[in-house]
């Protein structure tokens, strides 16, 4: 009875060891890997407003209101984003995303339009391919309320 207690023990053991072996590789070597977008510096332009580079971690956002259009857009090179996930988290705001004027991502556009509430969501978007001789990326924003606090946080 002692045997088959330690043979489970062991097989108990080797079983969680090749588990958090697999877990290890699919975390470190899987094609669903996000940046810190945050600590990425874009071009922040609100009602054709120019605020120069600006990194979401280091800076006051500006308030916005309902009508307000705002536009983050970020250079891309294909090395470092390619296949990548863009993940960012919108208050109260119709959203849509384009690769270098390609969409690929939209949220809340109708409900803007009707004038219902938006909430607050997070936004996966895989980037799948980056094409063009200057690829960037662009955000566009459509708060439907008055914010005075961070409206996007990545």
């Amino acid at each position: 009875m002692k045997s088959i207690k330690k043979y489970l023990e062991i097989l108990a053991f080797a079983g969680m060891a090749i588990f958090m072996c697999l877990m290890f590789l699919e975390l470190n070597f899987s094609d669903i890997k996000s940046i810190n977008w945050k600590e990425e510096p874009f071009e922040l332009t609100i009602n054709d407003e120019d605020y120069g580079k600006f990194e979401i971690s280091k800076k006051q956002l500006p308030s916005v209101k309902q009508g307000d259009e705002v536009i983050l857009m970020k250079k891309l090179n294909k090395k470092d984003y390619e296949g990548k996930n863009l993940v960012f988290r919108t208050y109260g705001s119709a959203v849509e995303v384009y690769v270098s004027d390609k969409y690929l991502y939209s949220y809340g556009e109708r409900l803007y339009k009707e004038g219902k509430m938006l909430g607050r969501g997070y936004h996966i978007v895989k980037i799948n391919s980056i094409e063009g001789f200057n690829p960037y990326l662009e955000i566009k924003i459509k708060p439907a309320e008055k914010m005075e606090y961070d409206w996007i946080d990545f």
